[in-house]
């Protein structure tokens, strides 16, 4: 349960009952095709709970100087458990 928002286009894994916005299938482009060098998007993880992330891109690595990619060399705060609720469960 997750979608990327990137220049205004909504990426994830399209319900297949139809349910909910439209959004196009994670599946179909890569993330380098999808940023086209747009530096920041949105990463919405568990709808349930919300939790809203930017990703910023601040630099780009050779791709043989990642054992997998995308790969995050680098990050800021911690993560809440699992599950907890959302932003008022966290609190």
């Amino acid at each position: 349960m997750h979608e990327f928002e990137i220049a205004g286009e909504n990426y994830g894994i399209p319900d297949p009952d139809g349910w909910g916005p439209p959004v196009n299938s994670e599946t179909r482009k890569t993330l380098i095709k999808a940023l086209y060098g747009i530096k920041k998007f949105s990463y919405l993880y568990d709808f349930g709970d919300g939790w809203d992330h930017r990703i910023k891109v601040e630099k780009k690595l050779p791709a043989g100087a990642c054992p997998q990619v995308p790969y995050c060399i680098d990050g800021a705060n911690t993560c809440p458990p699992e599950d907890i609720g959302g932003a008022p469960g966290y609190a």
